[in-house]
């Protein structure tokens, strides 16, 4: 024992250091990791900043991005309709809202003859 009987600590003779995570004076990163080197994940989503990829992450979207880590809800569909048509209009007021969501939900389940 350091110096005589008494304590042991994680690191000997004296226990880590307020701040640090490990004996080694390391510091915890921005995804908390021990010593890692993530200065920022500012939307915390698990993913560094640093090597952060934004777009489509949606298989079946015409424009998916394979690369990409993070969904920025740019992702687009066809629908199989007419470029400026709006098949998901269902209530017919000129965009998609809280009524077309509704009126799905009237025929949620149904069978389709």
């Amino acid at each position: 024992m350091c110096n005589g009987p008494g304590e042991v600590y994680d690191c000997g003779c004296s226990d880590i250091q307020a701040g640090d995570c490990d004996c080694a004076g390391s510091q915890t990163d921005a995804l908390g990791v021990c010593g890692g080197d993530c200065s920022a994940d500012i939307n915390a989503n698990g993913i560094c900043d640093n090597v952060e990829i934004l777009g489509c992450t949606y298989e079946s979207a015409e424009n998916y991005n394979a690369l990409a880590n993070w969904d920025d809800g740019s992702c687009t569909f066809d629908t199989g309709e007419p470029q400026g048509s709006c098949f998901f209009d269902f209530n017919g007021d000129g965009g998609v809202g809280a009524g077309d969501l509704l009126d799905f939900l009237i025929f949620y389940g149904d069978a389709c003859e």
